[in-house]
């Protein structure tokens, strides 16, 4: 980690992105939040640069199970394959894939914004038994609105997989993992060897903030286009308002009421993935805090996010 007067510099970065006021060791004070609740990694990135690195002793270059931020990864694997024409936002699950009566017309757009009807509780109901296709197919939508669940990032899978012709995984490695020279990434599986979708991804802190970087480029990287810069706006754009706590839900992303806003991934046990266009900044926050996790969000919001 930086010493001396480089991190006297970077604590201006932050404080500048806080209040552009003196100089506060605002890094010093995230340090102790960070160390006294044992997160694994924190990485801020500004302007292209490394502004803060802090990484738990031992958990360097460890690849950790991000949780629902692997929803919003799938939220680009599905915008590269609109990119290439395999399906719409308008295409419907019955035209791909084998699903009940009940969400026959959902629609690609219905499930990105978590409005099928499904709840976890039809989706524990399909993790827990031996063939998850059949079970899918069996299951009825009883909700309306948005229910946020993984069972439609699993159905999204499943039609990524009709669509592209393939697992989605290699689909995965080709399109976005390699070009953006992520390595060693793991996805939990499905009893049909798929990718879960809405959580089960395995990687680093600093590849998860390649994907930050990204989204914070427009869906460039290296000068190579890598999905398209308008759907990184629709992505981004909130589809479902005050969906929860105020917060709006774009595909498969958060955004918050604020102005300007924070788009994020969010994971149980603390993992997070910020972007901020406006201060031309991302951030990843990697947590073990199973009581406690939305610590990581309220430590961006205080010592990152800008204020007044």
């Amino acid at each position: 980690m930086p010493t001396g007067l480089n991190e006297l510099t970077q604590a201006a970065k932050i404080l500048l992105i806080k209040t552009g006021k003196g100089f506060v060791m605002l890094t010093d004070k995230l340090k102790e939040e960070l160390k006294k609740h044992g997160l694994h990694a924190c990485l801020i990135n500004q302007q292209d640069e490394r502004i803060f690195t802090y990484v738990k002793e031992g958990k360097e270059n460890n690849h950790e199970v991000l949780n629902s931020v692997s929803k919003s990864v799938l939220g680009l694997l599905i915008g590269i394959a609109l990119d290439e024409g395999l399906m719409t936002l308008k295409t419907k699950t019955s035209d791909l894939i084998s699903v009940h009566d009940s969400v026959q017309n959902c629609t690609v757009e219905d499930l990105l914004t978590m409005q099928s009807g499904y709840s976890e509780k039809e989706w524990n109901k399909v993790i827990q038994s031996e063939n998850w296709g059949n079970t899918v197919q069996k299951m009825k939508a009883e909700k309306e609105g948005m229910t946020y669940n993984s069972f439609d990032s699993y159905l999204l899978i499943l039609m990524l997989a009709e669509a592209s012709g393939r697992n989605p995984a290699d689909f995965a490695e080709e399109k976005l993992f390699e070009p953006l020279g992520i390595t060693g990434w793991q996805w939990d599986r499905s009893t049909e060897n798929y990718p879960i979708g809405g959580y089960g991804l395995k990687t680093s802190a600093e590849d998860l903030m390649k994907i930050g970087e990204l989204v914070l480029h427009k869906g460039k990287w290296n000068g190579k286009q890598i999905v398209s810069e308008k759907w990184i706006e629709s992505m981004l754009n909130p589809h479902v308002k005050n969906a929860v706590r105020g917060q709006s839900y774009g595909y498969h992303w958060w955004i918050t009421a604020d102005t300007p806003p924070v788009y994020y991934a969010a994971g149980r046990e603390g993992k997070f993935l910020f972007i901020m266009p406006e201060k031309h900044l991302s951030a990843v926050f990697i947590g073990e805090l199973p009581k406690q996790d939305l610590l990581p969000f309220q430590w961006f919001m205080k010592y990152v996010y800008p204020g007044d």
